[in-house]
């Protein structure tokens, strides 16, 4: 029994099944938002980029790891020279004793580093 003033009403509620992260509305502080149906859920899941399946829903960064895990990922053509500072001999980060080079994936922006690897100079 309710009492006036207030009704119980049903909702759906979006869950990424990997993360545990609820769908919010990020322009309104992050509160969890709360839908009628299912159909109405998915549809704006699908538009947000949120992934949902038979198996499920996957949040948009889950989705995207996943890609990357099941397809390997999408690395650009070059290697960056760190920014700490490594290859002037003045690093900013203790474990770069020696000059380093990074990338980040194009798809989910996983970070891969290596050693630099010195380009000979043309005599």
């Amino acid at each position: 029994m309710t009492r006036p003033g207030f009704r119980r009403e049903t909702c759906v509620v979006a869950v990424c099944g990997d993360c545990g992260h609820a769908f919010s509305n990020s322009e309104d502080l992050g509160c969890e938002l709360h839908f009628r149906t299912v159909q109405e859920a998915t549809t704006v899941l699908t538009d947000s980029g949120w992934k949902v399946t038979a198996d499920g829903v996957q949040c948009d960064e889950c989705a995207i790891a996943q890609q990357c895990r099941e397809n390997g990922h999408t690395w650009p053509n070059s290697w960056r020279a760190c920014g700490c500072g490594c290859g002037k001999g003045d690093p900013m980060l203790p474990v770069h004793d020696t000059p380093r080079e990074s990338r980040l994936c194009l798809v989910c922006h996983t970070r891969e580093e290596r050693p630099r690897r010195l380009v000979k100079e043309a005599r």
